[in-house]
């Protein structure tokens, strides 16, 4: 049986980068940012997936992140309170860009089904990187 791979391996998949997308506010910088954590979280836990548990095909690494069910559970970790509270709320109230909405229903989604394990917010004084960041 030939396998086709689900994608090439970069060799990277942390760095240092700009967003894509324009934010007009912290509230869009910090929610995407999110986003771009938990995207590069999925696929960290499907390549320990597949170290652990042996070659998956793209179906199944597809089952794997639709029920939650990697080896290593992936956990959300944010220091801006208003994107968290966005989330964690059960009212959904209308972001002033109307395009995160979709975002934040999405995060919303992802937690309740068990693919994003847990989502934490972080005090910004309790965190080392925002120091190391900072000119």
């Amino acid at each position: 049986m030939h396998r086709i791979p689900c994608g090439e391996p970069t060799g990277k998949q942390s760095e240092e980068k700009k967003q894509k997308r324009v934010a007009r506010s912290t509230f869009s910088a910090e929610l995407h940012s999110l986003v771009d954590g938990v995207e590069s979280g999925k696929v960290i836990a499907m390549a320990l997936q597949e170290i652990v548990g042996g070659s998956l095909s793209c179906a199944e690494l597809s089952r794997v992140e639709e029920l939650g069910n990697f080896t290593v559970p992936i956990h959300a970790v944010i220091d801006a309170f208003s994107v968290f509270t966005a989330i964690r709320t059960t009212e959904t109230r209308m972001p002033t860009e109307a395009s995160l909405l979709i975002l934040l229903m999405a995060l919303r989604e992802s937690l309740d089904s068990g693919r994003i394990r847990s989502l934490w917010w972080v005090d910004t004084l309790s965190m080392l990187d925002d120091a190391l960041t900072k000119g």
